[in-house]
């Protein structure tokens, strides 16, 4: 039934639906037709994801019904809205656009809802990739690949590697852009155009081009012109643009992409270059009309006119404006009237005149318009015109003219300025004088004619035009007799051919009738004419060696007569004096030797004194040759002088000082110091006893003093036994001698002398004899004494070997030194010293000598312990050495104790099992066991022996050795006890330990020490049980202050339960404190037994009386029904009910505490508790009541620092310990309060936080954070020597002491001087923590509360004193100090000064002119002495001064005055040794400023000889003494004193035999201080020579001086060359002939060179040939030959015998054959072989001029010919012609040769002479081959491989090597070791041995470029050896082991296998 009703409900369905599809659409339209607002249209793909990447895809809805109904919306993310369009269940055709990737079919859908899916088809895709490569063909990284077109914008961007891919869809156009990295603007980017892909596509590769850029240029093409190299460039590249002016225009401004290009401004031209070039180049040029400016210099004495006939005076300058391009004409016109021309003339650069003539009057220029570009400067200069003035020469003498200028000619002419003067010089000769002079034929009167020493003057003035000299000589007759007279001194000494005479010596000359004068000295400076004529001889006129007379007042001399009179003023020489200052002992005669000479007059006598007394002297007789001996008879103490006197005939005196040293004392030694240290006097432990003992080098040192006149210690010796040890310098009169073990081992005896420097030696002596202390006798050894240490017998020795003792015991100590003795012993008993041993024999320091010592060492002499007690002997020897030994014991003195008992049953059976223990007995019926347990006291004894148990008082059996456990086991056995009885015996025993201490007292049993209730045996009963419950305790408390007991805040209930489970309770009682709360009879319910076995009571501390202790006391009394009572321990509890309180804070450290710590506050309090350092805080509290004890304190803290309302810590709660005490640290800087309360075990809290004083944690760098301490004072700009400031006058120094955290304390201070000390200050000021000072002189300037934070004190230094020291130090309230010292000094004495001399002479008639050196003595009194204060002036006429710098402070000597350093002298002294007149000033301020007396004086020094030098001005000299030039001689005489009238020239000049007139000397100038000079001038050829004399003022004579000798030529020789053109092309005969010659031949001299480019030096044929002074050299005609041609230089130089030169130097070139090349820059190519290319460069040299357009080069590469291009393969440059040759420059490019190969190059060119050249022609030389390489040679295997076998006794193996080009070494090493071997062809053979190890071969080729290869072939055998090949041949060595063990493992599977199979047969 119901399937029936099913199929009629589904077939009604049905029918419906198919009624329902019969209606028209539009029914169900028209029936439900409304548009949704907004209709979404979904793109998703095929797994209905949305496509949210598609935006802007056009989506088309057009109803199906009505097409006209349409709507177009373009997606977002995917999704596209329509709005109010699309109507519910309406049917629409969707249509898609075009979308990337995706396609979709145009569909009608059906819209219901608001959203529709649209489902895309993806369309496939293909992949594009590529590389993307830069301009050099390098991977590009990070270029971007941009897709356009079908497609939205793709971009991929390139790798590392270049490659970059990208998908697109096939068959659709896209548009592909490269573009390069955003910030490489180098490159374009590149447009690839339209691609369509239809599959995959690899290799789309692109290259990047560089950018191409623009350069442009804007200008006024009317007024110039830019030209550019190029108008587009590559990026990076660089160009250059060249912009040009017209002609009067100027470039205004020149910019470059607008940056302004300044260096181009009013430039008429310029040359821009453009680098790097990275953008477009806009180039703008303004250009400016130009005007330039013609600037006059117009010197005076001339105009000039210009223009339309404006005028430029002359001395001044005028600036003319000049259009550009435009001219400029001027006339220069000098002053005529005034006797000037135009001199010069100058425009810009150009010199338009340079030197002018007379003639030159006016001169006319016209400056060029192209020379007026920028400024020009015109110099016009005027000159005086010049006339010729000439004299005639002279036959017998000669003739110089001089302008006023001094210049001079002796060649017979001068120029002369207009209006200028003439001077004129005439010298006759010998024999000749001076007649007449005229002037243009008119005579000069002989009045304006003068006669000098060097010949005849006169002046000619006026000279206005050209003027003739004619002078006229006669001869001189000669000397008349009778014509003077002579009258000489007294005091002249007359020898055979001299007369001398002395200083100032008068000598009269006169002229006899007719004669009128008389002439002295001619010709020289000392010259003197008259009448009459008073010679007075001195040191400007010391000689007279002519005189002559004349009968005229000018000239008309006679001959001069020879006279030779000298002046002697020099005394005799006295020689240096042997022995002078020697010192003489008195065993000596002082003797001194000396000579004297006189080279003048001559010795008259010689005298001596010890006085400074001519007068008195006696006369010494000389011994032979002048020579003396002083000796001195009686040998006395001297020291001092002798003085010598030497007297010549003249009656000069010579003086000599002779030192005289005699000393007759004998030195001393005054002392010994000893010490352990060679540097330093330290005598540290060496032991001055009977000897002088030490262990190891005694350093002594030997002071000794020399007495009276005393010559000084020189040397002392130190003997050891009498004989010398050492002998030494001394130094300070003292000697250092180092004394060693190995002399002075066995102890000797030292002593010591002293010996001075004259000789004198003391006797020796030894130390004792200078100190008592001392010992002569010296003993070093480090020899140890020796030690024993003897105990008595041990009572006991443990397993370690340590000696026990039961109480004290004697040591038996032994020291003992047989050598060095004892000398001090040390004994410690357990580190404690002791004085004395046992028998009151002390110890430590021994007198006397002690070899050996004993000693008696109880142990009751220290305090002993337990255990180790060690004694420690230290003996220490003479010589300080030690030994130490050490012995240790160990005692027990204490007696052992029985700790324990243990009784049990003997047996473990079921009887015995029935044992118990009861409260009063125990009960037993068999056997015990008695286990007794011992110890001995302390943590170190000797331990337990033995145990003695006891019963009933005596001794049961013998004592029992103990176990391990220090126990020992008794068993009581049955006799002991009685039957049915009670056991009511008692036990003990006693313990024995090792060393016989036995227990004092025997040990019973008791319920402390043995698990019993009674220490008597008796019956067991069973005890009732009792069982008491309560509440738990607090638990949580504080174990620290917990006394374990149970606790409760409050009352405390209890559950009581009784129990025996044997006989029944009887009776139970509960009590608490004793009050009974329960009593009741349990076992008794009135008349009737009750038989109770348990009972359960509540019981409660409410209402019961407390203990004072806050305890409840709980106790149950159990009684059994068998009287056994059980009653048990009181169970105690406590009750806490109050809380604690804080009662104290205390602080660690302990230094500030001035609060009150146990008065306690709930407020902030002042400050009180002030600490430096880490500062712990206890806190206790108290609980005053019954106590569960303090659990915790809670404390937390309020700091103040940094602010003023404080910051309060987090609270911290802290566990108290056993004190009720926490503790913690205050952290650093802390400043404020504590506040803290307690809480108890049981939850009891204080109610309120308290604190104390304020506290104040101050640490070290918080106190520094602050400056404490100021101390100032007002600035001194004067400091001492060492740099401490410096005051002249009392210092205030105000005082600041700061410190505002914690405080001030306290202030300290002191002023101290090392001097005036009595001006010394110090004080100090206390503050209380109230705030009170108790010095009211400082002032308070801050407060904190209770704390002064700031005060201050002004302090007066007064001390006249160096380092004067304030010294303050502050301590804050903490603890922290801090110190300020202030340094200064102050001076308020003036220096004082004096200077003194020694005993000088000066001369007589000037006191203040010495003749020897004087010493001056400064001494300035002084404290603050700074050398470079002295203030001083020393001057000198001679500019010599002493060398010495006062202000340099190592010229002081200073002597200390150590009280008074005031009077300290500083000594400095000066030596005026040099010449002059000297001027002495000194003054000098202290440091201070403090101002001493000024000193002045002034005196002279002259005792220099006269110094004669001459210098030439020409000193080339060849072949000795030929000059080639004029030479002047510049005469110079040094000398402060200087006279020309005593200059003395003799001199003569000759010419080829001829004397001719030697020239005259000029006159002396002054030249600088104290040198004069004159000159003489020998401009003529001839011989010359030269001598002079010369003697000062003073009379000293220059040194005798050597003749000039030497010759003038001044002619160079001839050449020439001939035969061949300078700079000329030769192409058919070549012949050169030289020709030279000379009047001073000199045929080693010539020199001809023969140079050709190529060639080098030649030696071509030629033939020499003799001419007149001279010679000739002709080359034959150069070879016909190609190698001939060539460039030549021909050199050719002469030199005659004065070093005259002539060169001459020609080129020319033969060109018969053409070119020449040069390779010599392809020296490291040609005919080599290279691994890489390069650029080759050449030359190639032709006299003529190449025709280019035949020129061809052609590379030739592994033999095939390729002709290169110009330009491209190769560059040419050319230079030379019009004259020179020509010189081509070839560079062939380096690209040509990249490959390997053979190369070679040929040229062939054709001069314009035809010749056709070739440089592979032999001829040339020139030919260029080589080859490039690049490629590593090969190397191939025939017969050998790594890893092989080879079963033989030895083999060859061949190996094949070739290199493509040329192969130059092969090397091959076996097993390292080269090896030979056999090569043919290519192949090489070697012979590899056998062996039984792996072989190595190794190949290496190199071929001719250098490139290496090498092959390896490795662990290859050569053997016989099967075992050896199996061994080494892994794989088969492996596989037989493997399958053997695989046959056994098979083999042993079978065996198994049928073992198994018979156990199964058998089993069946």
């Amino acid at each position: 039934m119901k399937r029936r009703l099913k199929s009629r409900g589904l077939a009604a369905v049905l029918a419906f639906a198919l009624f329902v599809s019969l209606l028209p659409n539009g029914v169900f339209t028209t029936i439900f037709a409304a548009p949704v607002g907004n209709y979404t249209i979904i793109l998703t793909d095929d797994q209905q994801q949305t496509l949210t990447q598609l935006d802007d895809v056009e989506v088309t809805l057009t109803k199906a019904d009505d097409p006209e109904q349409t709507q177009s919306v373009r997606t977002t993310a995917g999704t596209a809205v329509f709005a109010d369009f699309v109507e519910t269940d309406a049917s629409y055709v969707v249509k898609i656009g075009d979308v990337v990737g995706y396609g979709h079919s145009d569909e009608t859908v059906t819209l219901s809802g608001e959203t529709a899916p649209i489902e895309m088809e993806r369309i496939q895709t293909v992949q594009v990739s590529g590389t993307i490569f830069d301009d050099g063909g390098q991977p590009y990284e990070g270029a971007t690949v941009q897709v356009q077109g079908y497609s939205n914008a793709v971009e991929a961007v390139s790798g590392e590697n270049g490659e970059y891919t990208f998908e697109t869809n096939p068959g659709k156009s896209i548009q592909v852009t490269v573009l390069p990295k955003e910030d490489d603007k180098q490159y374009a980017s590149i447009d690839a155009g339209n691609k369509n892909y239809s599959s995959d596509q690899s290799g789309e590769d692109y290259h990047l081009a560089l950018r191409r850029l623009k350069v442009t240029a804007d200008y006024d093409h009317q007024m110039g012109s830019v030209r550019m190299d190029a108008t587009e460039v590559t990026y990076g590249a660089d160009t250059k643009v060249f912009i040009e002016s017209k002609e009067g225009y100027c470039i205004q401004t020149l910019t470059v992409n607008s940056t302004e290009v300044a260096d181009a401004a009013d430039a008429e031209s310029y040359e821009l270059e453009l680098t790097d070039i990275r953008e477009d180049q806009k180039i703008q040029v303004v250009f400016y009309k130009a005007t330039y400016t013609v600037e006059f210099n117009v010197a005076e004495n001339g105009d000039v006119t210009y223009g339309s006939g404006q005028q430029v005076p002359g001395g001044s300058v005028e600036e003319v404006t000049v259009d550009g391009g435009s001219s400029l004409r001027f006339t220069a016109r000098a002053n005529q009237q005034k006797g000037y021309h135009v001199e010069s003339i100058v425009v810009g650069d150009d010199v338009v005149l340079a030197d002018g003539t007379n003639a030159d009057a006016e001169v006319a220029y016209e400056i060029a318009p192209a020379d007026i570009h920028s400024t020009v400067k015109v110099t016009v200069v005027f000159a005086l015109n010049e006339y010729d003035v000439q004299v005639e020469p002279l036959e017998h003498g000669t003739v110089r003219l001089r302008d006023e200028s001094g210049a001079e000619t002796d060649t017979g002419v001068i120029r002369i300025k207009h209006g200028s003067p003439v001077y004129l010089v005439i010298v006759p000769e010998n024999g000749y004088d001076l007649s007449t002079i005229r002037v243009n034929d008119a005579a000069v009167d002989a009045q304006k004619i003068s006669e000098t020493a060097e010949g005849y003057r006169t002046e000619i003035t006026n000279i206005t035009s050209d003027q003739m000299i004619v002078a006229d000589l006669a001869e001189r007759e000669a000397m008349p007799e009778n014509s003077y007279a002579m009258e000489l001194p007294d005091t002249a000494v007359e020898l055979e051919d001299v007369i001398y005479v002395p200083e100032d010596a008068l000598i009269k000359f006169s002229a006899l009738a007719p004669y009128k004068r008389i002439r002295i000295n001619s010709g020289s400076s000392s010259e003197l004419v008259g009448s009459e004529v008073d010679v007075r001889m001195n040191a400007q006129r010391d000689h007279i060696d002519s005189v002559a007379v004349s009968t005229q007042d000018v000239g008309n001399w006679s001959q001069e007569a020879d006279l030779n009179i000298r002046l002697d003023a020099q005394g005799p020489q006295i020689s240096s004096v042997e022995n002078d200052g020697v010192w003489f002992n008195k065993q000596q005669t002082p003797t001194y030797s000396f000579t004297v000479a006189d080279e003048y007059s001559g010795v008259k006598e010689v005298r001596f004194s010890d006085q400074e007394d001519l007068a008195s002297a006696q006369v010494l007789q000389p011994q032979v040759n002048g020579e003396y001996q002083l000796e001195l008879d009686e040998v006395t103490a001297f020291s001092g002088h002798y003085y010598v006197w030497a007297i010549d005939r003249c009656g000069n005196v010579s003086k000599k000082t002779i030192q005289v040293n005699i000393d007759v004392t004998d030195p001393q030694i005054d002392r010994y110091e000893f010490s352990t240290k060679e540097d330093v006097l330290e005598e540290g432990e060496i032991n001055f006893a009977d000897k002088i003992f030490y262990n190891d080098t005694i350093y002594v040192t030997v002071q000794a003093s020399d007495l009276d006149i005393a010559s000084g210690i020189d040397t002392i010796t130190l003997y050891c036994d009498d004989e010398v040890l050492e002998t030494k310098q001394a130094v300070n009169d003292s000697a250092v001698f180092a004394l060693k073990d190995d002399v002075f081992r066995q102890g000797k005896k030292i002593s010591a002398s002293a010996q001075d420097v004259a000789g004198n030696q003391s006797e020796p002596i030894g130390p004792s004899a200078t100190d008592e202390r001392y010992s002569d006798i010296i003993q070093i050894n480090d020899e140890k004494p020796d030690i024993s240490i003897v105990p008595p017998a041990a009572a006991y020795v443990d397993a370690d070997g340590n000696p026990w003792y039961s109480d004290h015991l004697n040591f038996q100590v032994t020291a003992s030194d047989e050598n060095n003795c004892i000398d001090h012993i040390t004994i410690t008993l357990n580190g404690r010293p002791l004085d004395a041993d046992s028998d009151q024999k002390m110890l430590g320091q021994l007198s006397g000598n002690h070899q050996v010592e004993t000693f008696r060492i109880n142990t009751d002499l220290a305090e002993v312990k337990n255990g180790a007690n060690t004694l420690e002997v230290t003996v220490k020897n003479n010589t300080q050495s030690e030994e130490t030994m050490t012995y240790t014991v160990y005692i027990d003195r204490t007696r052992p104790s029985v700790d324990h008992f243990v009784i049990r049953p003997l047996n473990d059976d079921i009887f015995s099992k029935a044992i118990n223990f009861l409260s009063f007995g125990t009960f037993f019926n068999e056997q015990v066991e008695v286990v007794v347990t011992a110890s001995d006291e302390g943590e170190e004894n000797a331990g337990i022996k033995a145990i003695q148990l006891f019963v009933s008082g005596e001794a049961y059996g013998d004592p029992k050795e103990v176990d391990e456990n220090n126990q020992a086991s008794f068993v009581l056995s049955e006799e002991i006890l009685e039957e049915n009885e009670i056991y009511t015996k008692d036990i003990t025993a006693i313990a024995i330990d090792r060393v016989d201490h036995g227990t004092a007292d025997p040990v019973s049993p008791t319920t402390v020490n043995a698990d019993i209730k009674n220490g008597k045996l008796m019956l067991e009963t069973v005890m009732p049980d009792v069982e008491i419950h309560s509440d738990e305790a607090i638990d949580d408390g504080n174990e620290a202050t917990a006394d374990g007991n149970d606790w409760y805040a409050d009352d405390i209930a209890f559950d009581v339960i009784v129990t025996d489970v044997d006989s029944g309770l009887q009776r139970v009682r509960v009590l608490i404190n004793d009050e009974e709360l329960v009593n009741e009879v349990v076992n008794k319910e009135g008349e009737e037994d009750v038989e109770t076995h348990e009972q359960a009571y509540a019981v409660s501390t409410e209402g019961v009386a407390i203990n004072e202790d806050g305890s409840y006391k709980l106790q149950v009394e159990a009684t059994d029904n068998a009287g056994n009572v059980y009653l048990t321990d009181a169970k105690t509890v406590y009750k806490d009910v109050s809380g604690p309180e804080i009662v104290k804070f205390t602080f660690s450290p302990t230094d500030h505490i001035e609060g009150a710590l146990d008065q306690l506050d709930v407020k902030q309090t002042e400050y009180g508790f002030y600490f430096g350092t880490d500062t712990l805080v206890s806190i206790q509290a108290e609980d005053a009541g019954p106590s569960a004890g303090i659990r915790s304190i809670t404390y937390y803290m309020v700091d103040y620092t940094d602010d003023a309302d404080g910051v309060k810590t987090q609270e911290y709660t802290q566990i108290v310990d056993e004190e009720n005490t926490i503790q913690f640290t205050i952290p650093a800087n802390f400043k404020g309060q504590i506040y803290a309360k307690a809480t108890d075990n049981v939850g009891n809290t204080q109610t309120d936080f308290v604190t104390p004083d304020g506290v104040i944690i101050e640490f070290d760098d918080k106190h520094q954070e602050e400056t404490h301490i100021e101390l100032e004072k007002e600035a001194s700009e004067f400091t001492t020597n060492d740099g401490n400031e410096l005051y002249s006058a009392d210092v205030p120094v105000e005082v600041t002491i700061r410190d505002t955290y914690s405080g001030i304390r306290s202030v300290e201070w002191e002023i101290t001087a090392p001097y005036d000390t009595q001006h010394n200050q110090q004080g100090s000021v206390e503050i209380d923590n109230a705030g009170s000072l108790d010095d009211d002189s400082w002032e308070v300037l801050s407060k904190d509360q209770n704390l002064v934070t700031e005060i201050q004190k002004t302090l007066l230094v007064q001390n006249d004193s160096n380092h004067i020291v304030l010294h303050v130090t502050m301590t804050d309230r903490a603890g922290n100090r801090s110190s300020e010292t202030m340094e200064f000094s102050i001076d308020k004495s003036d220096p004082q000064i004096e200077i003194s001399y020694g005993e000088e002479t000066h001369d007589p008639e000037n006191t203040s002119y010495f003749s020897t050196a004087r010493t001056a003595v400064i001494t300035i009194k002084e404290r603050n002495f700074r050398a470079s204060d002295v203030d001083y002036h020393i001057a000198s006429t001679d500019q010599k001064l002493p060398s010495i710098d006062l202000t340099d402070e190592d010229v002081w000597t200073t002597t200390v005055h150590p009280d008074d350093p005031n009077q300290n002298v500083h000594t400095a002294k000066i030596h005026f040794t040099a010449d002059g007149d000297y001027t002495f000033d000194l003054s000098y301020h202290d440091n201070a400023q403090r101002v001493g007396n000024t000193i002045s004086q002034q005196f002279t020094i002259d005792r220099t000889k006269p110094v004669f030098g001459i210098a030439y001005d020409n000193l080339s000299a060849s072949n000795g003494n030929y000059y080639n030039a004029p030479r002047t001689a510049t005469l110079t005489i040094k000398e402060h004193n200087f006279d020309a009238s005593r200059v003395n020239v003799v001199a003569s000049a000759n010419d080829d035999g001829t004397t001719v007139r030697f020239p005259a000397i000029s006159t002396w100038r002054q030249s600088g201080k104290d040198t004069y000079t004159a000159s003489i001038r020998y401009t003529e050829d001839a011989h010359y020579r030269f001598d002079i004399e010369f003697r000062d003022k003073a009379g000293n004579r220059i040194n005798d001086y050597a003749v000039d000798d030497f010759y003038i030529d001044q002619t160079a020789p001839d050449l020439e060359i001939s035969g061949v053109g300078d700079l000329s092309a030769n192409n058919d005969v070549v012949k050169p002939v030289i020709t030279y010659s000379d009047t001073n031949f000199d045929r080693d001299q010539v020199q001809i060179e023969l140079r050709g480019a190529n060639n080098g030096i030649v030696n071509y044929a030629g033939a020499y040939s003799d001419i007149t002074n001279g010679q000739t050299y002709a080359y034959d005609d150069f070879e016909r030959l190609q190698e001939v041609d060539d460039i030549y230089t021909l050199s050719v130089s002469l030199r005659d015998m004065a070093g005259n030169e002539t060169e001459m130097s020609i080129q020319f070139s033969v060109n018969r054959f053409g070119s020449v090349y040069d390779l010599s820059q392809l020296n490291d190519i040609v005919n080599r072989y290279l691994q890489n290319e390069q650029d080759l460069i050449f030359r190639e040299i032709n006299t003529d001029e190449l025709s280019l357009g035949d020129l061809s080069i052609v590379m030739v590469k592994n033999g095939t010919p390729v002709t290169l291009r110009e330009g491209t393969d190769y560059t040419i440059a050319s230079s030379g012609g019009n004259g020179e040759w020509h010189v081509y420059t070839y560079t062939i490019d380096r690209s040509l040769f990249a490959e390997d190969g053979q190369y070679s190059i040929r040229i062939r060119s054709t001069d314009a002479a035809g010749n056709v050249n070739e440089n592979v022609d032999e001829s040339k030389k020139a030919e260029i081959t080589f080859g490039i390489d690049k490629t590593d040679p090969i190397i191939t295997s025939v017969d050998l491989e790594s890893h092989s076998q080879y079963a033989e006794a030895g083999r060859n193996f061949t190996f094949d090597i070739k290199d493509n080009l040329v192969l130059e070494t092969v090397r091959i090493y076996l097993n390292g070791e080269e090896i030979e071997y056999e090569k043919k062809g290519d192949s090489y053979t070697f012979f590899v041995p056998e062996s039984n190890y792996l072989q190595n071969v190794r190949i290496v080729a190199v071929d001719a470029a250098g490139n290496e290869m090498e092959w390896n072939v490795e662990n290859f055998i050569v053997s016989t050896n099967f075992f050896v090949r199996w061994y080494n041949n892994t794989p088969l060595f492996i596989g037989t082991i493997t399958a053997a063990a695989a046959l056994i493992g098979v083999f042993v599977f079978l065996i198994i296998k049928k073992r198994k199979k018979n156990d199964e047969t058998e089993s069946e």
